[in-house]
């Protein structure tokens, strides 16, 4: 063999390696198209297209603190420490019965780095140590709605006010002792009107007769503690209906409530009015 043969096979030796290890080699695949998530702007905004559905998602929440301070008679002010998160998620989508819709809410406070779980008050009208985690959910189709929140007796109304319990503090019409409820609610456009059935299992209810058993008053009591109480009628619901209107600036409402445990009716009216920054409302409740 002379030099010229040797280098000849030694170049047909390496060409043959060479193609082995590219025929081996790892070829990368070509990218997938990525699906990014669509902004859905019919519902408002915030929501955004679940991939590859209909439907409409929002998901929000509210981190909030406060300090408030009260004094009752001549005892020392209070002051009170009050902390609040709130995890929202709303989905709706469109059908041939209206829009389908479902929310629920997952809220949690503590007053006071509160250990217990209750939301009870002190015997002054203080807060005492609490904690509370409570979650709510709204689900329907149309103006059909369903769920275990604020009565359309306080939502229909915008709450009532400007301040922050939306000008009723304790009452099971409205947050936070919320209610199992089924409701109507028609919409003409510049006017709406509803009708609600709310569900009153829990009230209790203590009553003062005289001697003759006749009835002389009788006050709510939640915790059954009063003397004579007995629950609402589980088969019966509380009914309440509403109409408003909007004429320009200005949103007239009034309503109708009758509670059947307490076997009492209530009548509330709104009149408002929005002006840029500035608004007013006028309430009469009996």
């Amino acid at each position: 063999m002379n030099i010229k043969s040797l280098l000849l096979g030694s170049a047909a030796a390496f060409a043959v390696v060479s193609g082995a290890q590219a025929a081996d080699a790892v070829v990368a695949a070509e990218p997938e198209p990525m699906e990014y998530v669509k902004v859905c702007d019919a519902y408002g905004t915030g929501f955004f297209y679940i991939p590859g559905t209909e439907t409409c998602l929002r998901i929000g929440g509210q981190l909030r603190y406060e300090k408030r301070f009260s004094k009752v008679g001549d005892q020392n002010t209070n002051y009170d420490n009050h902390s609040r998160i709130k995890l929202d998620v709303e989905a709706k989508n469109d059908s041939e019965w209206g829009t389908v819709f479902s929310w629920m809410r997952i809220q949690g406070d503590q007053v006071n780095n509160g250990t217990s779980l209750s939301g009870s008050h002190n015997d002054d009208g203080t807060y005492g140590a609490t904690n509370s985690l409570k979650w709510y959910y709204v689900f329907g189709i149309g103006g059909l709605e369903f769920g275990n929140f604020d009565s359309q007796w306080a939502k229909f109304f915008g709450y009532g006010g400007f301040t922050d319990d939306g000008g009723v503090y304790d009452s099971d019409w409205n947050f936070p002792d919320s209610r199992q409820y089924i409701s109507y609610t028609v919409d003409f456009g510049s006017a709406k009107a509803f009708i609600s059935l709310d569900n009153d299992a829990d009230e209790f209810y203590s009553e003062n007769r005289d001697a003759a058993g006749v009835l002389i008053s009788r006050g709510e009591d939640h915790n059954g503690t009063l003397g004579d109480e007995h629950a609402g009628r589980k088969y019966m619901p509380d009914v309440s209906a509403g109409v408003t209107a909007t004429i320009g600036d200005w949103q007239i409402a009034g309503g109708a409530g009758y509670d059947e445990s307490d076997e009492s009716v209530a009548l509330k009216g709104l009149i408002a009015g929005n002006f840029g920054m500035f608004g007013v409302r006028f309430m009469p409740l009996w």
